[in-house]
């Protein structure tokens, strides 16, 4: 799918959409009714991990305590993400596609609060 197009999702999963930060969309739902292309990764719980990264927590720290698991799509070396994704290596040692800024939230200048 190209960055900034519209998305729609199987049944047994949810859109996150625009407003809570992913252009064009993202797809996931649980990790209990995983279809075919689909692997269980992790997602940031968005308010307690931005409010952790506000407190200055580190980083791995606000990671740990504030993921969820998550079905999403899978990848590997034979199968890519749209072009605005990345394959990110899960601990089961699968690949699943997260936008980029999932991995690199780091500010030099500090982690702003949430509005």
């Amino acid at each position: 799918m190209k960055a900034g197009t519209r998305t729609s999702c199987p049944s047994h999963q949810y859109c996150q959409t625009t407003k809570v930060g992913f252009p064009g969309g993202m797809c996931s739902g649980g990790c209990e009714q995983l279809a075919s292309g689909e692997a269980c990764g992790a997602i940031a719980i968005l308010q307690g991990f931005n409010d952790c990264l506000a407190r200055n927590r580190p980083f791995g720290e606000c990671l740990a305590q504030n993921t969820r698991p998550a079905g999403l799509q899978a990848c590997d070396d034979n199968t890519s993400c749209r072009a605005d994704y990345i394959c990110n290596k899960t601990q089961s040692g699968k690949g699943v596609c997260i936008p980029p800024y999932f991995l690199f939230q780091l500010r030099v200048d500090g982690h702003p609060k949430p509005i």
